[in-house]
């Protein structure tokens, strides 16, 4: 293999494109650091007929808007700095657990689940941020969900359920200091296999009447 080297030239042209990207920042008040110019890999969507295409999204979420009822969404790895909303039936599949990372920037709620039969797993949840409406997966009026195998650090609520019906939360793993799972006015919902460390609960239950 040549190696390159770099003269006179090169650094000049170098020099001119560090410049170039500074009169955007100062025109358009957005910066971004070079190393937040990342390739997406594209992400796979597999409908329920078995037919599949891949398109490389700004978000998962556009992936999931795009995405049909009883799809299947994978998501390859990479850190996806944004607040999902699943609000059609579909199973959202990180690649690899340790490397697909969805982070919510201290900001609120990461994963909001709000309709019937969606499953989650594969992802790193992190950073939801600290107070009462700020989840790092919360099911909210939905039934017969599944969460598993996911790794929730530094939310207030790990994982909540709020509402739900016939739901299942299985084979986590939760470190931080908030809560780790919360069952509120939830029926019928199975916590198994999970692990909980230095958290303020391991399971936390509240039974209100359900509307």
């Amino acid at each position: 293999m040549k190696a390159t080297k770099f003269n006179s030239k090169n650094i000049f042209v170098l020099t001119l494109g560090l410049l170039f990207l500074s009169s955007i920042c100062l025109q358009t008040d957005v910066c971004y650091s070079l190393s937040s110019f990342t390739i997406r890999t594209p992400i796979l969507i597999v409908n329920p007929k078995g037919e599949y295409f891949q398109e490389v999204f700004v978000s998962i979420q556009q992936a999931i808007n795009e995405a049909e009822n009883g799809s299947t969404v994978y998501v390859p790895p990479g850190i996806y700095y944004e607040h999902v909303v699943i609000n059609k039936t579909i199973s959202l599949v990180g690649e690899n657990v340790s490397t697909t990372i969805i982070d919510g920037g201290n900001a609120g709620t990461v994963v909001r689940i709000v309709a019937d039969n969606v499953s989650i797993r594969g992802f790193t949840v992190q950073n939801s941020g600290w107070g009462w409406y700020r989840n790092g997966i919360y099911v909210y009026r939905a039934d017969n969900c599944e969460i598993r195998n996911n790794f929730l650090f530094h939310n207030c609520h790990n994982i909540r359920l709020n509402c739900s019906r016939n739901s299942r939360v299985l084979d986590n793993a939760i470190e931080g200091t908030g809560y780790g799972i919360r069952l509120i006015s939830s029926v019928n919902c199975t916590a198994i296999g999970n692990s909980v460390s230095v958290l303020v609960a391991f399971i936390y239950k509240m039974q209100q009447v359900v509307l």
